[in-house]
């Protein structure tokens, strides 16, 4: 089959001699090419021909033979960034451009643990992408893109460029915001049952002081 698009991930990226083909709506697919041809740049329009096999996950990607062409068209694209459930992405996301915006849980050497719409996914930093992950902290607020590998039994998102890392906010600077709109009186941390507690004790304060009023009034 022949194909075309817009080659969405740079050299260094993948392991293998492998790249992203992207069409405009941001759907992505895996392509193999042969020992013989070179990585295209990101960027880069081709048309490329080759053999549609399936992975051991049933996941698709383009074979290319060394007989098969690889050709650079002389013209400018451009893919948009899709949005999928982080819920439950599905086959046709696989190798997709997205986006995802959620809370770092934890970091782990190159790796960015996310808390996206209720679901856990993590960010990899491949060795290409000039970006230190130890510069975030757990509770930043942060906004990846790149594309979706789902080649693993957890996907992973794989921004292309330090650029597609943004921080939204700092973790302590959320805190401080949440902790400026906490209404004085009781602790922002006080838990509603010790709440409720602490209103019951008043309620009582105020039965007694009542009862002792009464019983002075009496003896009076």
């Amino acid at each position: 089959m022949r194909l075309q698009g817009l080659v969405g991930t740079p050299p260094r990226l993948l392991t293998g001699r492998a790249f992203v083909l992207l069409n405009q709506e941001g759907r992505g697919l895996l392509v193999k090419l042969s020992a013989d041809k070179k990585l295209p740049a990101m960027g880069t329009s081709v048309a490329v021909v080759g053999t549609l096999k399936f992975d051991t996950r049933e996941l698709p990607y383009l074979s290319m033979a060394k007989s098969d062409l690889l050709s650079v068209l002389n013209q400018s694209a451009s893919s948009s960034v899709r949005q999928i459930p982080w819920l439950a992405p599905g086959a046709e996301d696989a190798w997709s451009l997205v986006s995802a915006t959620g809370t770092v849980q934890s970091i782990s050497g190159s790796t960015i643990s996310l808390l996206v719409e209720d679901a856990e996914i993590s960010a990899k930093i491949k060795s290409g992408v000039p970006y230190r992950a130890s510069r975030l902290k757990k509770g930043d607020e942060v906004i990846v893109t790149g594309v979706l590998d789902m080649s693993s039994e957890k996907p992973a998102l794989l921004p292309r460029t330090a650029d597609e890392i943004r921080l939204l906010a700092h973790a302590s600077t959320k805190t401080e915001s949440v902790a400026a709109e906490k209404p004085h009186g009781l602790p922002g941390w006080t838990p509603f049952g010790a709440a409720i507690g602490a209103i019951g004790a008043i309620e009582g304060v105020k039965k007694l002081r009542k009862v002792g009023k009464k019983k002075a009034a009496v003896r009076a």
